[in-house]
C-alpha cells in the first residue's frame, strides 16, 4: 500500500560509466588504516560471512548471475505481490552482489565479490506487478527474515517524510522486541535538492533511515570517483595549548573569503568571543590589546567583510566567523575596498559551540589557522554531495555512518543471450546511498561473525569465546571505530568533523573497531560490554568502568548505544530514555565539556587523543528513564579494564604495593 502514497519513492541509484571499483570491501575492512598489515584483514582471518544470514528487501535478484547463483546462497526468496520473481530493474541484483556476491571463480571476478561473500540471504521481493514498490508492515517484513536466522537487514529504499513515520515506529518497536536484530537503511540521495529553504543537504534524509535503532548509511566516494570540485580555499582550525595533543582528532575545517588581501593562516593565538557575538554594532568592550588574538564572531545579519574590518580595527590579528544555523558552509564574499588584511575564515555552528565550551573550561586554549587543505589522495576520504543529510527534526544525527557509494561495481542483470553463452558474471556500476547501505551491512555481518566465531576478546578465533552480540553492541562497535573523513564533499564544501549531519560518526573501518591479532593496525585493547540483563530501571542510576590506559600512541575511544523505545507516530521521534557517557581522569571530567551534554541521540561517543597513561573512569548514567533500558559499550585503545561497577573514587584510589616479605 505504500506505493499509493505520493511521498513514497525509491532511493534510486545514479548510473555512471567509469572504470571498475573493486576496493570497497578493502576500505571497510581497514585498508586505509595506518599499520594495517593487509587490505583484507578480516577475510584473511577467515571472517567472510560464513554462517551468517542477512535479510534484504529490494526489486528482485537475477539469480543467474554467477555472483548470486550458488545453490545455497538464498535461504528464502519471498515474492509479495507479483507472479514472477524476475528483477527487471537491476537495483536488487546490484545490492545483493555488493552484500554477499561470490563468483567462486577466477581472480578477475573474485575481485568484485561482496563484502560478506560467504553469507546467505533471506530475500523479500518488493516489486509489484505495476513495477512499483509494495510493502507490508515492518513487523511482517522483518519477521520472515528473522525467523530464518537473519539478524542483520539491509534496505535501500525510503520515503520522503521528515517526521517520525509509522515505518520508523514499527522498525524501532521490532528492534526493541528482538534486541539482536539490526536494520540498516540508505539515508537517501537528496543532498543536492532544493526546496523552500534553499539548496543543500540539511534535513534531506529519508524515512525510515531516521528511525532511532538503525544504522543509516551515507555515501562516500570510491577509488574511481572524480576529484571534488574546487570552489574556494579550505583551511584547518587547529586547537593549540596545553591540551592540544588530546584534540588532534577534531579536524575542524573552515572556508575562506574573497575580500581579504591576505590568504594565509596564523599561528597559535588566544581567542576572544565577540560581544555582541555578531559584532554587527562593533565591539562593546575591549579590555587590553587584541593584537595577536583571534576574534570569534557569530554570522548574524551584517556582512562578512564588515565584521572582519571591525575586528581588524579593534586590533585583532585574525577572525573566525561561525554559522548561526545548522547548514552549509559559506565561502565568504565581500568588498576588497574595505581594506581587510588579516586572515578571515568561516566554521560550522557545531564546531564553534565546542570551541566556546573548550575555551570556557580551559582558558589557556589557543587556536591556529593552517592550510590550505588539499583533498586526500584516496577518494574514499571524500563524501558524495548527493548523499542526504540530517539532522532529524528533533536533532538526532543522520546518517549514522558512511561507506563507499559511488562508482560501485557489482552484479548486473544477465540477458538470455549471455546466459545461453555461459557469460554469467556480468557487472555494472551504480552510484547512490543504495549502494553504500549493502556494503555497510556486509561490514556489520563480518563484525557479527567476529563475535559469534569467538574472536572476542583475544583477537584470535577461540570456540569457547563465541558470543551473540546485541544490535546495540554492533552499533556501538561500528560507531566507535568509524573514522573521520579527511576530505571534502564532492561539491567542494568541507565536512564537519564527526558527529555531523553529513558524515555522521564517520566512515566504517572494521580494523579500527575491534582487536584482531593478525592485523598490526588494529587496537591494542578492545572492550565490548552488553548489558541486556543489567538494564537501568530508574533515573539517576549509574554504572562505571575503571580503565587503565597503558600508552599514548592510540586514541582512547568509547561509545555507548541503546535501543530506545519507539516514539509516537507523526512526532519528531525524540528519544524516550536518555543515557549519558562521561570520561574522567584523576577526578577531572574530560568529556563532555560543560554545556555539551547530548540530550537527543541514543548513541554517545568520546575520543581522547594521546591519552596520558593511567587510570580513567568511564561512567554511563541514566539521565531519564521512562521504561527500563538495556545498553552496550565499546572501548578501544591501549586500554585494559581494571574493574566494572565501582565508583569513581574507588577507581582512582590505587591500592598500595604490598610490603616485601621478610627473608626466610
Amino acid at each position: 500500500w505504500l506505493a499509493s502514497h505520493r511521498a513514497s519513492h525509491w532511493v534510486a541509484p545514479r548510473f555512471r560509466v567509469e572504470t571498475q571499483n573493486r576496493r570497497s570491501g578493502e576500505v571497510l575492512q581497514g585498508r586505509s588504516l595506518s599499520g594495517t598489515s593487509s587490505a583484507t584483514p578480516f577475510w584473511d582471518a577467515g571472517i567472510t560471512g560464513s554462517g551468517q544470514i542477512v535479510g534484504v528487501g529490494d526489486t528482485g535478484v537475477d539469480r543467474r548471475n554467477c555472483y548470486l547463483n550458488g545453490a545455497d546462497k538464498f535461504v528464502n526468496y519471498r515474492v509479495l505481490s507479483r507472479t514472477d520473481d524476475i528483477d527487471n530493474h537491476g537495483h536488487g541484483t546490484h545490492v545483493c552482489g555488493s552484500l554477499v556476491g561470490n563468483s567462486r571463480s577466477g581472480l578477475d571476478t573474485n575481485q568484485d565479490n561482496g563484502v560478506a561473500k560467504d553469507a546467505k540471504i533471506a530475500f523479500t521481493d518488493l516489486m509489484g506487478p505495476d513495477k512499483r514498490l509494495v510493502l507490508i508492515g515492518m513487523n511482517d517484513f522483518y519477521s520472515s527474515s528473522y525467523q530464518l536466522g537473519a539478524f542483520v537487514h539491509s534496505d535501500s529504499w525510503g520515503q520522503s517524510q521528515l517526521t517520525y513515520t509509522v515505518f520508523c515506529q514499527e522498525v524501532d518497536s521490532f528492534v526493541n522486541r528482538y534486541p539482536y536484530f539490526l536494520p540498516l537503511f540508505a539515508v537517501g540521495n537528496s543532498g543536492e535538492a532544493c526546496g523552500t529553504d534553499g539548496c543543500g543537504p540539511t534535513y534531506s534524509y529519508k524515512s525510515p533511515a531516521s528511525a532511532k535503532n538503525v544504522l543509516s548509511v551515507g555515501a562516500a566516494q570510491s577509488s574511481n570517483s572524480p576529484s571534488p570540485e574546487t570552489i574556494g580555499t579550505v583551511w584547518n582550525v587547529d586547537i593549540e595549548g596545553i591540551d592540544a595533543s588530546h584534540w588532534k582528532h577534531s579536524r575542524i575545517r573552515a572556508t575562506g573569503n574573497t575580500f581579504s588581501s591576505i590568504s594565509q593562516g596564523i599561528g597559535r593565538s588566544f581567542v576572544e568571543h565577540a560581544q555582541p557575538d555578531d559584532a554587527c554594532n562593533g565591539f562593546l568592550t575591549i579590555v587590553g590589546s587584541m593584537t595577536g588574538r583571534i576574534a570569534l564572531i557569530k554570522h548574524g545579519v551584517c556582512e562578512f567583510d564588515v565584521k572582519a574590518k571591525r575586528a581588524q580595527d579593534a586590533g585583532f590579528s585574525a577572525v573566525i566567523i561561525y554559522n548561526d544555523v545548522i547548514g552549509q558552509y559559506h565561502f565568504m564574499g565581500g568588498e576588497t575596498s574595505l581594506g581587510v588584511n588579516i586572515p578571515v575564515v568561516f566554521i560550522a555552528l557545531k564546531d564553534a559551540m565546542m570551541l566556546l565550551a573548550l575555551i570556557g573550561s580551559r582558558p589557556d586554549t589557543q587556536l591556529a589557522i593552517s592550510g590550505p587543505v588539499s583533498t586526500p589522495q584516496e577518494r574514499w576520504g571524500n563524501l558524495e554531495s548527493f548523499s542526504s543529510g540530517g539532522p532529524t527534526i528533533d536533532g538526532r544525527i543522520v546518517p549514522s555512518v558512511v561507506a563507499p557509494g559511488s562508482y560501485i561495481t557489482s552484479a548486473a542483470l544477465i540477458t538470455d543471450e549471455q546466459f545461453n553463452l555461459g557469460e554469467t558474471c556480468g557487472t555494472t556500476l551504480m552510484s547512490g546511498t543504495s549502494m553504500a547501505a549493502p556494503l555497510a551491512a556486509g561490514a556489520v555481518v563480518l563484525l557479527r561473525q567476529y563475535f559469534t566465531s569467538g574472536f572476542y576478546p583475544s583477537g584470535q578465533k577461540k570456540s569457547y569465546n563465541q558470543v551473540t552480540p546485541s544490535a546495540a553492541l554492533l552499533r556501538a562497535v561500528i560507531i566507535n571505530g568509524a573514522q573521520a573523513m579527511e576530505g571534502l564533499s564532492s561539491d567542494g564544501y568541507p565536512l564537519e568533523p564527526p558527529p555531523s549531519m553529513r558524515q555522521g560518526w564517520g566512515r566504517i573501518n572494521l580494523a579500527a573497531s575491534v582487536r584482531l591479532t593478525s592485523n598490526a593496525g588494529s587496537p591494542s585493547g578492545f572492550i565490548a560490554k552488553d548489558y541486556l540483563y543489567q538494564p537501568f530501571t530508574a533515573t539517576g542510576q549509574t554504572r562505571g568502568l575503571c580503565l587503565e590506559v597503558t600508552g599514548s600512541t592510540e586514541e582512547l575511544r568509547a561509545t555507548v548505544a541503546w535501543n530506545d523505545p519507539a516514539s509516537s507516530q507523526g512526532t519528531s521521534g525524540s528519544i524516550v530514555n536518555d543515557l549519558d557517557l562521561r570520561l574522567s581522569f584523576n577526578f577531572t571530567q574530560l568529556w563532555p565539556l560543560a554545556g555539551l551534554d547530548d540530550r537527543v541521540n541514543n548513541e554517545e561517543k568520546v575520543v581522547w587523543s594521546s591519552p596520558v597513561p593511567g587510570r580513567y573512569y568511564l561512567q554511563i548514567s541514566a539521565n531519564r528513564i521512562i521504561y527500563q533500558q538495556t545498553y552496550a559499550i565499546a572501548v578501544t585503545g591501549q586500554v585494559i579494564m581494571v574493574s566494572e561497577g565501582i565508583t569513581e573514587a574507588a577507581c582512582f584510589v590505587i591500592p598500595p604495593t604490598p610490603p616485601t616479605p621478610p627473608p626466610p
